[in-house]
């Protein structure tokens, strides 16, 4: 609930799709946040995630990012 997405890109090829998502603090610091790239697959009519990865952003002190793959 602290956080505000907005999806700035989605590109689609065939069954595969790259999504660019920009996460930032909704009351606070704009500069403060991060972009996530997501790796995407349709399969059987639905999207499924299958890679993201922090692609830049600001973290503030203390805190730890990390991409996961799936």
């Amino acid at each position: 609930d602290a956080m505000r997405q907005e999806t700035k890109k989605i590109t689609i090829t065939g069954d595969q799709a790259l999504a660019d998502v920009d996460f930032r603090l909704k009351n606070g610091d704009q500069n403060v946040g991060m972009s996530v790239e997501y790796v995407l697959q349709r399969k059987n009519g639905q999207w499924d995630v299958v890679k993201s990865q922090a692609v830049g952003g600001q973290v503030p002190a203390g805190a730890q990012s990390s991409s996961q793959s799936k």
